[in-house]
């Protein structure tokens, strides 16, 4: 990850405060505004996952006395993580940052936070049978690039009549999601770097300090207050991902037929080929 460690720890900060705060929003926002910032998508979610983890056992230790866990609802939505967790890695690792996942993932992100801010009053719990539904999206969506948290907030905040009665349960789902795609990651083909594993050891003295001030100050708002900023993260970060996208397409290459023609059939140059060598490793 090539990016500057002060411009890094603010980062890192910042998404874990929102977590602490709103028990959810490290992952997508910490995955939105470095996905901005380094090429390496798949890298970049690993170390998330990496410094997520600690964050949410953090967060747990602090506020056990405070919150309480459906294990019924986080079953459910682990089960569905179980199956959507792979596939989503399979996607990062094959076919990239797509800009059309993108835009319909921001998309999505932005019509529902809206409704929650415009429209609190139509509000109904969901069937539980949809749990291990919104748990395989998470589990895509986590997968792909350590953001699966709105699916499961969406769906547990709205079970509650304060969705901070939800925090614990959704903290214990990202645990368990996080654990599980580090084992995916460790089986992958590329695996663990020892620069990474350093990069996120570093971090994670940032992560608590910042999941435990965002939890502080949770304490001290009211429930509309609490809304208010979770749907605002859910909206920034809808909006982050379609500024990805629309700069992925900016940044593509446009194909000239004639070239495409005239290069076919010559044939590679040494330079090439070693510069092919070195982008496979």
């Amino acid at each position: 990850m090539d990016i500057h460690p002060a411009l890094l720890t603010v980062i890192v900060f910042g998404a874990a405060f929102a977590q602490g705060f709103s028990g959810f929003g490290y992952g997508i926002l910490a995955m939105a505004m470095l996905s901005l910032l380094t090429p390496g998508l798949e890298r970049v979610s690993v170390f998330i996952t990496l410094t997520v983890t600690f964050l949410v056992i953090t967060l747990l230790i602090r506020s056990r006395r405070d919150v309480r866990i459906d294990w019924r609802q986080a079953g459910l939505l682990v089960l569905g993580i179980l199956a959507g967790g792979p596939l989503g890695y399979w996607f990062v690792l094959r076919q990239g940052d797509l800009p059309i996942c993108r835009v319909t993932f921001g998309a999505v992100l932005i019509l529902f936070a809206l409704n929650g801010l415009l429209k609190p009053h139509i509000r109904r719990r969901l069937p539980t049978a949809l749990a291990p539904l919104f748990g395989f999206f998470s589990g895509l969506l986590s997968g792909a690039f350590s953001s699966g948290g709105p699916p499961i907030v969406l769906y547990l905040f709205v079970q509650e009549d304060d969705p901070r009665r939800a925090v614990g349960t959704v903290q214990a789902v990202f645990l368990a999601s996080s654990l599980y795609r580090l084992v995916i990651v460790g089986l992958g083909e590329r695996g663990y770097t020892a620069d990474l594993l350093i990069l996120a050891g570093t971090m994670i003295p940032v992560v608590i300090l910042g999941t435990l001030t965002g939890y502080v100050t949770s304490r001290k708002v009211s429930c509309r207050a609490f809304l208010l900023g979770a749907y605002s993260l859910i909206i920034l970060a809808g909006a982050l991902n379609i500024v990805k996208a629309a700069r992925n397409l900016q940044t593509r290459p446009a194909r000239d037929p004639q070239v495409a023609v005239s290069a076919a059939p010559a044939a590679p140059s040494s330079w090439s080929l070693a510069s092919r060598r070195f982008q496979v490793r």
